[in-house]
């Protein structure tokens, strides 16, 4: 899974390869250290999560990924 950015814009909007969700990737300066931070939402735009902060950029989206991926796993189990 990749996340694949959608058209340059200001709020570092991604979809997530092959899955309904899309991030908002974002940084934010807190007292001098940077952190990363983002918030998923689903094909209808309902937010779902909001997580961080992270270190680096690569930290922040592997979580995105991994948070995909254990939602997709709770919609395919029966």
């Amino acid at each position: 899974m990749l996340i694949k950015p959608k058209k340059e814009n200001r709020f570092n909007l991604g979809q997530v390869e092959g899955v309904d969700y899309k991030c908002e990737r974002y940084d934010v300066n807190n007292e001098g250290v940077k952190e990363y931070w983002y918030l998923l939402a689903d094909s209808d735009m309902t937010y779902l999560c909001s997580n961080g902060p992270f270190n680096t950029p690569e930290a922040r989206d592997i979580a995105i990924i991994k948070e995909v991926e254990k939602r997709n796993e709770k919609t395919w189990i029966h």
